[in-house]
């Protein structure tokens, strides 16, 4: 190539690279033009909807006033007061709605994502209007069927009352003849259950008496509260008044417990009574009888409230007989060493016997230290033959076992080792 064209290639290199980029910069404007046509299309579906849900709750709310005024006329200012204020926080949340929608009905151009998030929140603030709406709507229509329903329920309310007095004098009379067999604390809980039912049963009269009046006198306050606190009332009565009906069964129960009871700490008494007269250990068996003389006046002293007896029986009993296994035990624990006592003693006399003979063939080589524990072998076997508790002689009687063989193990190893002293 001649000198004077050496920029050539390069021409043709930084030519193309601008071509490149280009092209590159219109693909993705066309990317771009793409991709806000499908959003802007997404979109329309969603602002359709959201323009549909903002008229249903624009529609909800203007009904929920005339909804409270019927409800505040039906059943007092009172009663709509939170549904007033609900619909006062909605107007707010419609407020908001309808500042959204138009924004995006006015001619500024907006992004596809600033629409898709402005009908989003109209959408949501729309749904949270009907819904807090629907609520109190909900609510005040089961109102109405209650209303309703109320002068068919009244008359039934009204004969469980009537029919639930009746069996007050009977129920009294019977607390007093299980008072006269039990005595009076034993019938206390039951006379304060019937008073409590006498009280829930004057409320359900007076609510039901009050609710009657009104249909009579066709006032236009509501019935179906005071009929369902006449029945509220009526069931806490039931259930106090069946509770003091039942005291004759729990006592006669109680009083079959009660002589279980007695039975059950006669046994454990007798029980006592063989442990303490054979123990061994005059301490332990003072123990045992300061327990028997403390529970055994009990099982004749059982008049009262057969409740509170059978529970007094049952605690001496379980005292009683942890009393009585403490003392079991160590008896056994006597018992046993006394069998083990012989046989240990033999053991001990026999280990020593054999440490003597060693150390007496070996009397130069055997040191200090075997001889020692030869001699203290012998002290505690002379201790477990004076020894009165068989517990401590067995115990004695095996430390002189184990030093009487320590005292042949020491000797041999001197011997063995040629040791003196």
């Amino acid at each position: 190539m001649p000198d004077g064209l050496w920029w050539l290639p390069s021409l043709f290199v930084f030519g193309a690279a601008a071509v490149g980029l280009v092209l590159a910069v219109v693909g993705f404007r066309r990317l771009g033009a793409r991709r806000e046509r499908i959003d802007a299309s997404s979109n329309t579906e969603l602002e359709t909807r959201a323009r549909g849900l903002l008229v249903r709750a624009d529609d909800a709310l203007a009904s929920a006033d005339d909804e409270i005024a019927f409800a505040s006329a039906e059943f007092g200012e009172n009663a709509v007061a939170d549904y007033a204020r609900t619909v006062q926080t909605a107007r707010g949340w419609m407020r908001e709605a309808f500042l959204l929608q138009q924004r995006l009905d006015d001619a500024v151009p907006d992004t596809a994502a600033e629409r898709r998030a402005w009908t989003k929140r109209i959408e949501g603030l729309c749904n949270s209007v009907l819904s807090s709406l629907d609520t109190h709507a909900s609510d005040f229509a089961s109102r109405r069927a209650a209303e309703r329903q109320a002068p068919r329920a009244l008359p039934a309310t009204a004969a469980a009352v009537g029919a639930l007095e009746v069996r007050f004098a009977p129920a009294s009379r019977a607390l007093d003849e299980l008072a006269a067999r039990f005595g009076d604390d034993a019938v206390v809980d039951y006379r304060t259950a019937l008073e409590v039912s006498a009280s829930a049963l004057a409320t359900a009269r007076r609510a039901a008496d009050d609710a009657s009046e009104r249909l009579d006198r066709s006032l236009a306050e509501p019935t179906a509260g005071l009929v369902a606190d006449a029945n509220t009332a009526l069931d806490r009565a039931r259930a106090e008044l069946e509770r003091a009906e039942r005291a004759e069964i729990d006592l006669d129960r109680a009083a079959s417990d009660r002589t279980r009871a007695v039975a059950g700490l006669q046994r454990s008494l007798d029980a006592a009574r063989v442990i303490r007269d054979r123990h061994d250990d005059a301490d332990m068996a003072a123990r045992l009888n300061s327990a028997i003389e403390r529970y055994a006046p009990l099982p004749v002293q059982i008049d009262g409230d057969p409740v509170a007896v059978t529970t007094r029986l049952r605690e001496a009993e379980a005292r009683l007989d942890a009393a009585t296994a403490e003392a079991r035990s160590a008896q056994d624990r006597l018992d046993n060493a006394r069998a083990a006592l012989d046989g240990a003693v033999r053991i001990a006399r026999s280990q020593i016997d054999v440490a003597h003979r060693y150390i007496g063939g070996h009397r130069g080589a055997v040191g200090s230290e075997a001889r020692t524990r030869l001699a203290e072998a012998e002290r505690q076997l002379t201790l477990a033959s004076a020894e009165s508790d068989p517990v401590s002689a067995l115990d004695a009687a095996r430390r002189a076992t184990t030093l009487a063989t320590d005292a042949d193990a020491l000797a041999r190893y001197d011997a063995g080792y040629g040791r003196s002293y």
